[in-house]
């Protein structure tokens, strides 16, 4: 995933998020610093969880990290929800394996 936005429930949806987390795993050739930042948004600006994830000079990161997970909430959202990605400090020195979501919610 590169630095952005992407919609992960279509914008003109409303509901309310029960249930989500998000995983990771990455590879740093030759280790590097870097710390980006995920927050979760509706379509209406609103920030409805966040999370953060970087390397301090290791060349590999835990696979399938755990980096956010929320359970029995029951937050509204408005048309859509999104996941903004950020490079808040240094770059990555290799890809990124993955970024995998999973967010569980209900329509009014």
């Amino acid at each position: 995933m590169t630095v952005g936005s992407t919609a992960i429930v279509p914008a003109g949806t409303n509901g309310t998020l029960e249930n989500g987390n998000m995983q990771s795993s990455c590879t740093v050739a030759g280790g590097g610093n870097f710390l980006m930042l995920f927050t979760l948004r509706d379509g209406d600006s609103n920030v409805l969880g966040r999370a953060s994830w970087g390397s301090n000079n290791e060349d590999d990161l835990i696979s399938n990290a755990l980096i956010w997970n929320v359970q029995g909430v029951h937050l509204r959202f408005k048309n859509g929800l999104n996941l903004v990605q950020t490079a808040v400090a240094g770059a990555p020195a290799g890809a990124q394996s993955y970024l995998n979501v999973n967010l569980y919610y209900r329509t009014p």
